[in-house]
């Protein structure tokens, strides 16, 4: 019995040292060798990186180059550098061993070679992207150690990228590059996200040279400094002048086609003037070099691209109008030709239409972005509609009209047209040049004049409520697909416009709905999909929070409810980052805020404070899905969520606000909403109005008002006689004035369509002949019509007047109607006065004529004159049929009113099927005067006129 008990016990031990031992914490070890020497290595930083959830763990060799790092069950990269006290940067580069190295391996031999290391520092910008989402630094050899290499990408690159996918998850400076010793090749890569396809759409390398162009040379321990600030004015300098060759490229092509574009060449040229200053500059600050270049850029790669674009599209649309305009001029100035003969009318029509067509398509440029068939099928169906609606479709509607003495307006425009036209080839020279001076005018107005929308800084004064003395920015979603701004943007701004204060506004971009954080306390869990980062004067200004710490954060009322917290509770917020590392934070409740009050709070902007949860259809977090955190919280979640800077609050005085709002927006194309005294002016890039060479032009108007006045006076009394005998003939000054200006509307309308069409020649004789005019062209489909009507109004102006008054001195109606009103009202009546009426009633109408006149007459109960006891009477005398209408008709003249008896009488001899119509009028007071007896018929006779126009069924 005594010998089995120690047997039993050592057996319990030993068993029990291996469980023990089966339990121990499991190791990576190995050693560090120098790679040419195979001699040890001591203090060298070895760095285990775990593939599956980017967890690290850190140990040094000793002075034996041994290492044993203690690590959990998983699979490793392994990483060392060597970092000697005694030099002034690192001793080695960084080296990455080739496969995973599960836990427990032992024996892994890493070696080490000479290095030294670059410290990059200066901002990094691209003058078209902006300041970049993700940057690496890329060396350009790795060197193979067997099972390890050399580290070649540093930086802070994306998750998973080529060459450095795990560099930024061992904490390394991102400004530092470990090098091998000798000569390096550095490159930059600046890299952008598009938040909202989630990847990325732009690239740009920067090789990072020395002073005369080439390699760096790095010695063994050695701390090279690099400043990046000149090298990255060079990289945008060029990146501006490839964008103004580019665009200098475009303008050409675009002039071959036939565009005129002096205005852009010349803004072209401002912007190479810009470039040339910078880049021949020295001792100036970041600031002052980088807005000329933003300037210049923005001028090359942006303002001209989308304004000839603009004239692309509008050409293209204008050249399927042009044949309408074509016709319309061809069958003005055939029918100048010809005139009554119409078989010769048509065939010059259809020929000259052609002719015009063929050399618009060859001098507009717009036809070059049309098909031919298409051009042609619109100038088939101009010519046809034209026609027929000129000289068929009047024909159509015209009917006979019963009312004796009425002419309509189709006779009266074709009998006055055909005079002025056959007064015009009387005198051909004198019409040739009427006609050739506003085809000059109408020229001038098409070359040296334009009213083109161009895009630049507009502002606009908005309806929003909010604080006084602050601007707040954000990036027109647009433009740039709802990108967010960059953190390092607000530094920049920070850094350079030091007379102002800027707050940013940071919340969730999320590319689909998804929990971004979850919230832990009191062993509760929710849900957060949206978190809104605020400074604390922000958050004070909004929520009235007053607080200096910065881990606090601010909930709905309902959040508080679900969770069971309170002001002062801690609260532990959790983030997933790739790979499957978590991130915690413990904040304190700083404020709850009701649902209510947390969906009626607004940004600056006047949009919805809260976030978006669903991008697809704007739909915003609730409140008790949404928390509020200080920036600097948000930064710290910043590599775990989507979180990005979403607007700008800007503090400073109203000066100052307002040169940096149009300065922003005109560089970085931000929409600035500028608050001060209650009211809110925004500033932002659109489309505005330009207008060039008003001025030149009022030289050649004043040229051609004279000339056309000077040939109207002239033809006017050179055809008194004419004049005369119309007159005599029954026409009134009214239509004597009207033949007069139909001469000047018929060589207004063909020098108008002519001039423009002239005006699109010179265009393309400027573009051949490189002369400089600074207007821009006009390729919209209106300005034919303007043209026109500039040539109208000009004609109208200057002939009118002269036109008017000889017709008046011929025959003076308005003194003779003076006269006679004068004469007339010392007459009065003291009996019955009878009229004749210019109508005949069908019997059919009978019913429908008397009622439109008592429903006319009725409706008078006016002040200054009125009808009343209208009574109707039918009976028959000698075979005849007499109805008779009357009514006592009263008017007022001054103080003054007289009353007067009409009676409307319609009479049906046996023989005829219509009525006749007679008119009475007598005073129902003796001595009226006469007047108000002619005035009671006359309105009467007005009515008759009425019913023969619209009430005639």
């Amino acid at each position: 019995m005594n010998v089995r008990v120690p047997i039993i016990l050592i057996l319990a031990l030993t068993f029990n040292s291996l469980t023990i031992e089966s339990r121990s914490i499991p190791t990576i070890s190995g050693k560090t060798i120098d790679f040419y020497s195979g001699k040890p290595v001591s203090n060298v930083t070895i760095i285990l990186l775990n593939s599956e959830n980017l967890r690290k763990y850190q140990g040094v060799s000793d002075k034996n180059g041994d290492f044993e790092i203690p690590v959990e069950p998983g699979e490793y990269y392994i990483y060392s550098y060597y970092d000697s006290s005694s030099t002034s940067g690192f001793d080695s580069p960084l080296i990455r061993s080739k496969t995973i190295y599960k836990a427990g391996s032992g024996n892994v031999t890493i070696p080490i070679i000479p290095g030294g290391s670059i410290f990059l520092e200066g901002v990094l910008w691209d003058v078209g992207a902006g300041f970049p989402d993700y940057y690496a630094f890329t060396i350009n050899t790795s060197i193979d150690l067997g099972e390890f290499y050399t580290v070649k990408t540093f930086g802070n690159p994306p998750y998973k990228y080529e060459g450095g996918d795990e560099i930024r998850y061992i904490d390394f400076d991102k400004r530092t590059v470990l090098v091998p010793c000798g000569n390096v090749e550095l490159r930059a890569d600046l890299l952008y996200l598009n938040i909202s396809v989630g990847s990325f759409f732009t690239s740009y390398e920067i090789e990072i040279r020395d002073e005369s162009g080439g390699s760096f040379r790095v010695n063994q321990g050695e701390r090279l400094t690099i400043n990046l600030e000149h090298i990255m004015i060079s990289w945008n300098i060029k990146r501006a002048e490839d964008s103004i060759s580019k665009t200098r490229s475009l303008i050409s092509s675009m002039e071959n086609i036939g565009f005129y574009l002096a205005v852009e060449k010349e803004r072209l040229n401002e912007a190479e003037r810009l470039l040339s200053k910078v880049a021949m500059s020295r001792n100036l600050s970041f600031l002052e070099y980088k807005e000329p270049i933003y300037e210049a850029y923005h001028i090359a790669s942006w303002e001209i691209p989308r304004r000839i674009e603009l004239m692309r599209i509008k050409a293209r649309s204008s050249a399927l109008a042009l044949p309408v305009y074509v016709s319309l001029f061809s069958v003005l100035f055939s029918y100048f030709i010809y005139e009554e003969k119409r078989k010769r009318l048509a065939q010059a029509y259809i020929l000259l239409s052609i002719s015009m067509s063929i050399l618009l398509y060859i001098f507009f440029p717009g036809t070059r972005f049309i098909v031919p068939h298409l051009y042609v099928i619109s100038l088939l169906l101009s010519m046809v509609a034209i026609y027929y609606l000129l000289f068929k479709l009047p024909n159509r509607l015209a009917r006979e009209l019963k009312v004796e003495g009425l002419v309509s307006f189709k006779d009266l425009i074709t009998v006055f047209s055909s005079l002025a036209v056959r007064n015009l080839k009387r005198r051909k020279i004198r019409a040739f040049f009427t006609i050739l001076s506003i085809a000059i005018l109408a020229a001038a107005f098409t070359d040296m004049t334009s009213f083109s929308v161009v895009y630049g800084v507009k502002t606009e004064n908005l309806d929003i409520q909010y604080l006084d003395n602050m601007a707040y920015l954000v990036v027109p979603s647009q433009m740039f697909d709802s990108s967010p701004i960059p953190l390092e943007e607000t530094n920049w701004l920070r850094k350079y416009y030091k007379t102002a204060e800027f707050h940013v506004k940071m919340e969730t971009f999320p590319t689909y709905p998804a929990e971004q954080v979850e919230i832990k306390s009191n062993g509760r869990t929710a849900g957060i999909y949206g978190v809104i980062g605020l400074s604390n004067r922000i958050a004070e200004i909004l929520f009235s929070a007053r607080s200096e710490m910065e881990d606090w954060i601010i909930i709905s009322e309902k959040l508080s409810r679900t969770m069971g917290i309170e002001v002062g509770d801690i609260v532990q917020v959790y983030a997933r980052e790739p790979g499957g590392a978590i991130w915690a934070l413990n904040l304190t409740v700083r404020l709850v805020v009701s649902d209510t009050e947390l969906k009626s709070v607004v940004d600056p902007d006047g949009t919805l404070f809260l976030p978006v949860k669903d991008p697809n259809n704007g739909e915003r977090c609730k409140p008790k899905e949404t928390i509020i955190v200080s920036t600097q919280s948000c930064e710290a979640l910043i590599e775990s969520i989507p979180l990005k800077t979403s607007g700008i609050y800007v503090f400073s005085n109203y000066e100052t606000l307002s040169k940096l709002s149009y300065k922003l927006a005109s560089m970085r194309m931000y929409n600035v909403y500028l608050h001060h005294d209650g009211t809110v002016k925004l500033y932002y890039i659109g489309e505005k109005l330009e207008i060039r060479g008003l001025g030149p032009l009022l030289i050649p108007m004043l040229i051609v008002i004279s000339n056309v006045a000077a040939v109207t006076i002239n033809t006017v009394y050179e055809r008194m006689n004419e004049a005369r005998l119309l007159s005599n003939l029954g026409l009134n000054p009214r239509y004597i004035s009207t033949i007069f200006m139909m001469e000047s509307i018929m060589t207004s309308m063909i020098g108008g369509f002519l001039g423009y069409f002239v005006g699109l020649v010179i265009y393309r004789g400027m573009v051949a002949f490189s002369s400089t005019l600074l207007v821009r062209e006009k390729v919209e489909w209106y300005w034919p019509i303007i043209a026109v009507f500039l040539s109208l109004a000009v004609s109208t102006l200057a002939s009118a007047k002269f036109a008017v008054t000889a017709s008046l001195k011929i025959v003076p109606s308005r003194m003779r109607k003076k006269v006679k009103t004068d004469v007339r009202a010392r007459f009065k009546a003291y009996g019955v006065r009878t009229y004749s009426m210019p109508v005949r009633v069908p019997l059919i109408d009978e019913e429908f004529f008397l009622g439109f006149i008592e429903s006319e007459l009725s409706s008078y109960r006016g002040y200054t004159q009125s009808v009343s006891e209208i009574e109707r009477k039918k009976y028959t005398e000698d075979d005849k049929t007499i109805i008779t209408l009357s009514y006592k008709y009263k008017r007022i003249y001054g103080a003054k009113h007289h009353e007067v008896v009409v009676k409307l009488h319609l009479t049906k001899y046996p023989d005829r099927d219509y009525y006749l119509v007679t008119a009475e009028a007598s005073p129902v007071i003796p001595g009226t005067p006469e007047k108000a007896l002619d005035d009671a018929i006359s309105f009467l006779r007005d009515i008759l006129m009425s019913w023969c126009k619209e009430g005639k069924p």
